[in-house]
């Protein structure tokens, strides 16, 4: 139901603001009304439809030089940067108004009952629905606009596929644009589409690829000879194009609250083990004066899969008692996204892989439990998830892109494990959309239209994998994977608004016997949790010098179990456990911890 109403006001507000912009005189395009919708929806500073429109008509009418009565992509994103830029000076201006209250919004993306996932997969022997095609052919559009807006295409122009496939002449040299793709009816064969047309693409030992790691299901850009007899395109170089998305506002004066937001993954709520480190991470931020905005809290959220709704819910009101015990968190935004499993009733391997998925049920997740006791900020995300913080953007995905990223890999020259991260972000971002270099099906709900400030992966087999990429330009996207939390010793990850930089963090396996100890005579059986520790400063604790340990914590050997708590250690015999001494001075480990009260 929750799912059905966010696709009818999508649709409401396109339909909406199509008749307001009509009344003004204006006809948008179908992805100009996609751009002016996102940002309608994740914007606070309009009253109505109305507002918004009059202010994009006094935008167009007296700071464009624009004549033309159609709004195309280009257009609508000149007079959003242009609204943003307005919002900015008169912020400056007006030294004696108030400071705003930071505004948090989640933006669910468009779910449709024909997901994208490993078995909805076209050849090109089949031709895609016309849905699908259409999915593709906007988003192709709109990236196809703004690469040829750049100086370097003006003198070098982008040749359409049709061009080719229509020329007389025997030979064509070109620079063409599409998704490169396998061609399962030939053995070492790829095919290049654009929204007019596909070409067969000879790939050599003598072609150039412009990046390090090179994977098939990606938007490039290939030069290269078409050769009319043979209706081939030998391609002399391929590369990724440039990242061709604009930020939502300017990284430097996006947001001026230094808050947190804590972003955790994998909570198996039906180990008890981890039920015992919820508990404690969420005690430790309710003994803080100032807590975090935002818990981003990202599934799965059981061990074992659960398809009935009753079974999985009794789980799910463990980690809502946990939260709603925690009084000074009333004002904190939660954001719940579903795992690959949590909202899907097929248990098999390719379920994961079936994107998006549609948000918790609030049978699934009774946050009632919560608004009862004055918990009012809630929110039942899809996933991907959009999550705006003030002028901050934060897009969520969970699925397995790193397990299925290199089933597509074409070149290869990395020299570090780094390369692979990168790329992914890259991938991701160049081809602006979420499922770029997995799936060949550029799903719309899968899209980013605006370049988000944290990229989050929350990859189902990232297990064993630490990595942050923090890039030193400020305009640049922060990209993180995500620990698991229940597989990996407790670990998550803070978000400074501020700063835009991404912290690793970790409860204290240390603090937890403490507490445990010091409760064992009190200590009743409700639901697994232990609440008698809400004022403990040190509940929590954030590790400081992470880069003295290992960058890739082992998973626990099989047979203790994924919820062993800290006190078991590492496999490797170079890497302290936690709790360790050394043995020289006795001192503990250099995992040194501060409180984050």
């Amino acid at each position: 139901m929750a799912t059905a109403q966010a696709t009818s006001d999508v649709t409401q507000n396109r339909q909406r603001l199509s008749k307001l912009l009509q009344l003004h005189g204006y006809s948008a395009c179908r992805e100009a009304l996609i751009i002016l919708v996102d940002h309608f929806t994740n914007s606070n500073k309009y009253e109505s439809h109305e507002d918004f429109v009059s202010k994009l008509n006094h935008v167009i009418t007296f700071e464009t030089q624009t004549e033309n009565s159609i709004i195309d992509s280009d257009l609508a994103y000149l007079v959003i940067k242009k609204l943003n830029k307005n919002d900015v000076v008169d912020l400056e201006t007006d030294d004696d108004a108030a400071v705003a209250p930071l505004v948090i919004t989640v933006k669910n993306v468009e779910f449709q009952q024909e997901p994208v996932g490993g078995d909805h997969k076209h050849s090109n022997s089949k031709p895609v629905t016309s849905s699908r095609a259409n999915d593709f052919n906007i988003h192709y559009n709109f990236l196809l606009k703004r690469l040829e807006s750049l100086p370097v295409f003006k003198d070098n122009p982008i040749t359409s596929l049709s061009t080719l496939n229509g020329s007389s002449q025997p030979t064509i040299r070109c620079i063409c644009f599409g998704l490169l793709i396998k061609d399962i009816s030939k053995i070492n064969a790829y095919l290049l589409i654009d929204s007019t047309g596909r070409v067969p693409v000879r790939i050599s030992p003598d072609t150039n690829f412009r990046n390090r790691l090179a994977y098939t299901n990606c938007i490039v850009i290939v030069e290269g000879v078409y050769a009319n007899p043979d209706d081939l395109l030998y391609a002399a170089n391929i590369g990724l194009p440039p990242v061709l998305l604009d930020p939502l506002q300017d990284k430097q004066l996006a947001c001026q609250d230094d808050k947190l937001i804590v972003i955790l993954r994998e909570l198996y709520m039906d180990d008890e083990d981890v039920c015992k480190y919820v508990d404690m991470l969420f005690t430790g931020y309710n003994s803080m004066e100032d807590p975090p905005s935002v818990f981003i809290l990202i599934g799965d959220f059981t061990r074992k899969h659960y398809p009935i709704a009753s079974e999985f819910r009794k789980h799910s009101k463990k980690l809502l008692r946990i939260i709603r015990g925690c009084d000074n968190l009333t004002g904190c935004h939660f954001v719940f996204v579903p795992g690959p499993h949590d909202t899907s009733h097929d248990d098999s391997p390719k379920a994961s892989t079936i994107m998006p998925k549609q948000p918790f049920t609030k049978e699934q997740m009774p946050i009632n439990l919560l608004q009862l006791s004055n918990f009012e900020n809630i929110h039942l995300a899809t996933n991907p998830a959009h999550v705006c913080v003030g002028d901050r953007r934060i897009s969520v995905v969970s699925h397995s892109y790193l397990k299925e990223l290199p089933k597509n890999l074409l070149h290869d020259m990395a020299d570090h494990n780094e390369d692979f991260f990168e790329s992914a972000k890259n991938i991701m971002l160049s081809n602006a959309h979420l499922s770029a270099g997995i799936n060949k099906v550029y799903h719309s709900s899968m899209s980013l239209w605006h370049r988000p400030d944290l990229l989050v992966l929350a990859d189902a087999e990232a297990f064993g994998n630490k990595y942050d990429y923090s890039c030193s330009k400020q305009t640049d996207t922060t990209f993180t994977t995500m620990p698991s939390f229940s597989r990996q010793y407790s670990q998550f990850k803070v978000y400074y608004l501020k700063s835009g930089e991404v912290e690793d963090s970790q409860v204290s396996s240390e603090v937890l016997e403490q507490i445990i100890d010091d409760s064992s005579d009190d200590e009743t059986k409700d639901n697994g949790n232990d609440n008698g520790n809400a004022n403990d400063p040190d509940a929590i604790q954030i590790i400081e010098d992470w880069d003295q340990q290992s960058d890739s914590l082992p998973p626990p050997s099989p047979g203790s179990g994924d919820g062993d708590d800290g006190d078991q250690c590492m496999n490797d015999d170079s890497v302290a456990c936690e709790r360790d001494s050394n043995p020289d001075n006795g001192e503990q480990s250099p995992r040194s911890h501060i409180n984050l009260d």
